[in-house]
């Protein structure tokens, strides 16, 4: 049996990337959100305390690694036991997957890819053509396991197997 989620997870800390609190965007702005809410899984992290910035991206990665809490929570609502070969697509909001790209990869099989996305600068219409960016990790479960967290797998993701998809590219 084959049970397939469309899920987007939003992940927001009441800091920002220099350790400034903020407000929680998302909730400020829910009405913009409303034709997709049934869809968005939302996250607040609020854990003050255990917080580091003692480098430029330490949030970042904190944040990252709360991906973990959230997928564990998410099969704990779904009343679902984790399979091996769970899929499971993670990656920063401008590394956002093409479908068919995305409908291709899972049909290689692999237990972990990182998707070859076009490289744009400063805004989308600054293009650099020679240039790939690797992003939106494609990864099943239990290698999932294998690396621990989030961060781990972000840290590999120049160093695996890459997938482009042919007229299909991300961005």
């Amino acid at each position: 049996q084959v049970l397939l989620f469309h899920l987007y997870t939003q992940l927001e800390s009441c800091f920002d990337q220099c350790g400034n609190e903020k407000p929680y965007n998302f909730e400020l702005n829910i009405e913009r959100f409303k034709p997709w809410v049934d869809k968005i899984t939302y996250y607040k992290i609020e854990d003050k305390a255990t917080r580091r910035f003692d480098f430029d991206w330490s949030n970042e990665q904190y944040v990252r690694n709360c991906l973990a809490n959230a997928l564990d929570k998410f099969y704990k609502e779904k009343n679902i036991t984790p399979q091996d070969s769970d899929l499971i697509l993670f990656g920063d909001c401008d590394e956002i997957v093409n479908n068919k790209a995305l409908k291709q990869a899972i049909g290689l099989s692999k237990n972990i890819l990182s998707f070859t996305h076009l490289f744009n600068y400063c805004k989308l219409n600054y293009h650099a053509p020679a240039r790939k960016w690797f992003g939106g990790i494609l990864v099943n479960f239990s290698t999932f396991l294998e690396y621990g967290s989030f961060q781990e797998l972000r840290k590999v993701k120049d160093h695996i197997e890459h997938f482009e998809a042919k007229n299909n590219p991300s961005w």
